[in-house]
């Protein structure tokens, strides 16, 4: 009587080490692509509306023209400083206001 074949296994080591770089993968552009897309349609928004001659209010800024999760930070007097953070990488602007509050330079920080 002779022992039935062996049957190969389903997950090799190979197939393993693939499905968990595709799943980092995933996770890394899950996570760093809202930041850039949200920044790109943010600043994108604002320099838009500038450029038609319209003006861009501070207190506007959050209902109609910033997208998705950043930070706020006012370095100085009349700027503001915008960041989405992804996984690895931030993108940013800076954003210069007259003394009235309208937007009068948007910039990539």
């Amino acid at each position: 009587m002779s022992a039935a074949p062996k049957k190969p296994a389903l997950v090799t080591p190979t197939r393993a080490a693939v499905v968990l770089l595709v799943i980092v993968a995933i996770i890394i552009l899950a996570m760093e692509l809202p930041a850039k897309t949200n920044y790109e349609k943010s600043y994108g928004a604002i320099d838009s509306a500038m450029a038609k001659g319209e003006h861009v209010f501070k207190k506007d800024l959050q209902g109609k023209y910033l997208v998705g999760s950043y930070d706020r930070e006012s370095p100085s007097d009349g700027v503001e400083e915008f960041t989405w953070t992804g996984l690895f990488t931030s993108h940013g602007m800076r954003l210069h206001y007259e003394a009235d509050g309208f937007v009068k330079k948007i910039e990539p920080k």
